[in-house]
């Protein structure tokens, strides 16, 4: 386990580094923050779809610590909240045809409807 952490870690690291290097700042993952406004100049329907929506004054190492925790809680509500469930215990191939059928079939309609959406 402490050589899956080092290596994960490692990985980590490593693809912050290529990240930082392409410019990419942790202000990127705040995906509340506002969008660039139209040029003075510009008018007509590209510059009316542009919003601006405010972040709630979140700076961008707080935003690092509300990722962070909610990941931290997230891992722990997942590995220890499965012994609540018998479900981990017990052979259910309904179960593990659902896990496995689930995600597929969901990104499948999230598609159709984006397709739909995009032909109306």
């Amino acid at each position: 386990a402490g050589l899956t952490c080092l290596g994960n870690t490692t990985i980590m690291l490593a693809a912050l580094r290529i990240a930082l290097s392409n410019g990419w700042q942790f202000s990127d993952l705040n995906p509340f923050k506002p969008k660039e406004e139209p040029a003075a100049g510009e008018s007509g329907p590209a510059a009316a779809s542009v919003t601006s929506v405010t972040d709630g004054g979140d700076d961008s190492v707080l935003l690092l610590a509300k990722l962070s925790a909610l990941t931290v809680v997230s891992a722990y509500a997942v590995k220890y909240g499965e012994l609540a469930l018998s479900l981990p215990f017990q052979p259910n191939a309904f179960a593990a045809c659902l896990m496995v059928a689930a995600p597929p079939a969901l990104l499948t309609l999230n598609y159709l409807r984006k397709d739909q959406d995009w032909h109306s």
